[in-house]
């Protein structure tokens, strides 16, 4: 669940892990600015796309904009990198995935993982994903 007010953001981002998410928002507004997998090399995370200085930045990219309003559920597919900014005071509710579209990204992203608690995700979701994908017998 997100809860901010208006005119708060998120800076550029991957979501956790390269997966999938969900959005519902419950009450406010939002704007998205989503860039498709073939930009990424020239997006930098981290970065606020709303200071005014990258407007030039924004004029040579090819960002799908949305206006999220109260009752829109919007999907932020895997590896789309993107920043949203509350229009308005907004609660939203959403969850992040994995499922057969996405999995192998999120693998590869588990697998350069550098934490113990991650490489512990790696395991268990590329045994989920073995299990999953061969209709529970063992490969």
């Amino acid at each position: 669940m997100f809860l901010g007010p208006r005119n708060s953001y998120t800076a550029v981002h991957n979501d956790v892990f390269n997966t999938s998410f969900w959005n519902i928002l419950v009450y406010g507004k939002k704007l998205w600015v989503f860039f498709s997998p073939t930009q990424s090399e020239t997006i930098k995370t981290g970065i606020d796309l709303f200071d005014p200085s990258y407007h030039t930045f924004l004029i040579k990219t090819k960002p799908l904009i949305i206006c999220q309003n109260a009752g829109d559920l919007l999907y932020g597919p895997s590896n789309w990198m993107h920043q949203v900014v509350n229009l308005q005071t907004s609660l939203a509710i959403t969850e992040n995935y994995v499922n057969q579209n996405n999995y192998q990204d999120v693998l590869k992203r588990l697998a350069q993982a550098k934490h113990d608690s991650e490489n512990t995700y790696y395991t268990i979701l590329k045994f989920l994903a073995e299990r999953n994908l061969t209709n529970g017998e063992k490969k």
